[in-house]
């Protein structure tokens, strides 16, 4: 085949494996994880993207790589965010090393992410956005060897606390008028609803009607995916 074919199987297969997975079908996960490497960069970013919407665990070592050395600055931005999207503690260290990136839009990424994980405890920790600040990740280092014990590997988290949908529509409420789109997005990859953007008091009232109808469908800290629970060790190569 030519790299053009082939590069169209990849991408069909990516297709496939995210659209069995909204379904609650985990089983080709796997490939998500394996083109995460993949020499073509567009696979490794359509990848990452589906790692993120989706919150593939075994993905965060291939991530963390493409977050740190991927010579694509749009292909790190799309990492950074997968990490977040995954969620767990264990991409807490990646996330401060990214602080340290050439790239002024990749160090504001992390330090987005960061702020989404961790809370607003972080914030006197973190530079001004594009500031270039020698300091920066030894101090957020130095803050995460000191209470990373108090998260649980095996949780998601947003915000310092472990996360339910119910923790991103409290978010809304915080936010509105202004709603980050992907706080949205969020909702709609861990939901499988869209309530649409506006107008933002109904969009809020649809959420939290949703939600008081679901709750008990979800486990704190449980990563969830168009409603269907993520296992916690799927996703490897096969």
């Amino acid at each position: 085949m030519t790299s053009s074919t082939e590069d169209t199987t990849r991408k069909a297969q990516l297709d496939t494996a995210f659209e069995q997975a909204k379904r609650g079908d985990f089983d080709k996960a796997g490939t998500i994880v394996a083109y995460l490497t993949d020499k073509n960069p567009e696979i490794r970013v359509k990848a990452a993207w589906y790692s993120q919407q989706i919150g593939i665990p075994s993905a965060i070592k291939n991530l963390a790589n493409m977050a740190i050395k991927d010579p694509i600055s749009d292909n790190r931005n799309q990492a950074i965010h997968a990490l977040a999207g995954v969620g767990r503690p264990e991409v807490i260290p990646t996330l401060i090393a990214a602080l340290n990136d050439e790239d002024d839009e990749r160090r504001s990424d992390a330090r987005t992410a960061l702020y989404h994980l961790l809370g607003k405890q972080v914030l006197p920790l973190l530079a001004d956005e594009f500031e270039r600040d020698s300091d920066e990740a030894r101090r957020l280092a130095n803050w995460w060897e000191e209470r990373s014990g108090n998260f649980n590997n095996s949780w998601v988290y947003f915000m310092g606390e472990a996360v339910t949908p119910e923790s991103f529509i409290k978010e809304l409420k915080v936010k509105r008028p202004a709603i980050p789109d992907q706080i949205l997005f969020a909702l709609r990859d861990w939901t499988g609803e869209d309530f649409g953007q506006e107008p933002i008091a109904k969009v809020i009232s649809k959420w939290e009607k949703w939600w008081g109808n679901h709750k008990q469908e979800y486990i704190v800290g449980r990563r969830y995916f168009y409603g269907h629970l993520v296992p916690l060790d799927f996703g490897k190569d096969k």
